[in-house]
């Protein structure tokens, strides 16, 4: 029986695609760590629950037995330079860990879910591609999130070779459902409670989170082993998408653009309030660099390679305010 190993299985991206492997009838373990929410998993057919964490290597021999294929999906998704120990710990240390053990075992093939970050940024009017170098220190602020992605997608394409057959995928902002933490769905909160009067003067690439999983299954039967596939779909301004989602919702959309040198005041602010507390605020130095940035990028190889359908971003904001709706979580 062939067996799909799933990594970050509670997460917005993991939890998608163990729901989609196990409805096309693939038998799927799902690496869940002790205190995990596994709500939605639990009731899936086909899916096994079992312990285990990448940042200890002891915990993934015995997950990992008879697996074909790796679908690697946790990280941390810290922007705050506060946290790049821990980062550097899940997203790099464990990434190596998963590898070794993958290597070990005689997997198949790892499906390694890097980041648009992990690539380089646009610097003209034309989007970023797969062969765009990381240029990510020239901005002047600190990004440990990008720096760990890249450098935990370096490592996985170094691993490539006899003993381990490696595909990477670089997905870009993902909506839908199913966003427990949430991840992007905290846009779509916070517009639904009236909290982001404002947009930034950037934009971003926004995609389905279906298409991801679907653009991650079709990596795994035929993606080219060493390649890079961006998943991704439109280009937009934060000013249309927040608009967009607000329409979706039936609010008043952000009305007050920020220009960066007012809002670096912010991320200042930010950064301070984090280091008093330990924790990430939303709003720090590097949430505000990313705001700035147009974080464009073309999916157009992951489409002719691998099939990838583009669905409306409009639809997956509807499905993921849905969801919302039916867990409670945004009230009517």
């Amino acid at each position: 029986m062939a067996i799909d190993l799933v990594t970050g299985a509670t997460g917005l991206l993991g939890g998608n695609l163990v729901r989609m492997l196990s409805l096309q009838g693939r038998y799927v373990r799902a690496l869940v760590r002790e205190k995990a929410d596994v709500t939605y998993l639990r009731s899936l057919p086909n899916v096994e629950l079992i312990k285990g964490d990448i940042t200890i290597p002891s915990s993934l021999t015995r997950p990992l037995q008879g697996v074909e294929h790796v679908y690697h999906c946790a990280a941390l998704t810290f922007l705050w330079k506060g946290m790049a120990a821990q980062l550097q710990r899940v997203n790099v240390e464990g990434t190596k860990h998963i590898l070794q053990a993958a290597t070990r075992a005689g997997v198949g093939r790892f499906i390694h879910c890097s980041s648009v970050d992990a690539l380089g940024i646009p610097e003209g009017k034309e989007p970023a591609t797969e062969v765009t170098p990381w240029n990510w220190d020239r901005l002047g602020v600190e990004n440990p999130y990008a720096r760990t992605k890249y450098e935990a997608q370096k490592c996985v394409l170094e691993a490539t070779g006899d003993k381990l057959d490696v595909v990477v995928v670089n997905p870009t902002t993902m909506f839908g459902p199913y966003d427990l933490r949430p991840s992007s769905g905290q846009i779509i909160l916070l517009i639904a409670g009236g909290k982001l009067p404002f947009y930034p003067t950037g934009g971003d690439n926004f995609v389905a989170v279906e298409d991801v999983v679907i653009g991650m299954m079709a990596a795994a039967e035929k993606g080219h082993c060493g390649a890079c596939y961006i998943l991704g779909n439109e280009n937009v301004t934060y000013r249309r998408i927040f608009t967009r989602i607000a329409d979706i919702l039936h609010q008043r959309p952000p009305r007050f653009r920020v220009p960066y040198q007012i809002s670096r005041i912010g991320g200042w602010a930010g950064d301070f309030i984090s280091t008093l507390t330990g924790k990430e605020q939303t709003i720090n130095s590097s949430t505000v660099q990313m705001g700035a940035l147009h974080h464009y990028y073309s999916g157009q190889k992951a489409v002719d390679e691998l099939e990838m359908p583009q669905t409306s971003v409009d639809e997956a904001i509807e499905r993921a305010v849905q969801w919302f709706y039916d867990t409670g979580k945004i009230v009517r």
